[in-house]
């Protein structure tokens, strides 16, 4: 199915890319699985109590939660130590479309910190 991800930094649209991907309603989750275009396999894990969405890219996680937590992240330019809280999930569903908002923060220090926000939206007959 057609996934639409828009990355948003500190209000400002970053980011909109758009994959083939699944799209899985567990009982307790919900779970998203797309691989980019560098051919790198992501999995986005969303709780269904909203308290808790996992990133997974290429076996790396970063689990962001209410409150705020240490995870360890790979990116491009190497491992990463990021320090998040999770602010916000919404999801809305519309006819044949999920939509899921994922507001959160990045800490790199007590001084400099990023809001992140992801709009995921997910065409289900695709």
């Amino acid at each position: 199915m057609n996934i639409k991800i828009i990355t948003y930094v500190d209000n400002k649209k970053l980011l909109s890319e758009k994959y083939d991907g699944i799209y899985i309603e567990c009982d307790k989750k919900y779970i998203l699985e797309y691989t980019d275009k560098n051919k790198k396999k992501y999995k986005i894990v969303i709780d269904k109590n909203k308290d808790n969405v996992s990133i997974i890219k290429e076996g790396n996680s970063m689990d962001i939660s209410g409150a705020k937590s240490l995870s360890v992240y790979g990116t491009d330019y190497g491992v990463i130590n990021l320090e998040t809280k999770l602010l916000n999930v919404e999801k809305l569903e519309r006819n044949n479309f999920v939509r899921f908002e994922i507001i959160y923060k990045l800490y790199f220090s007590k001084f400099d910190s990023q809001e992140n926000k992801l709009q995921i939206l997910i065409n289900i007959n695709s």
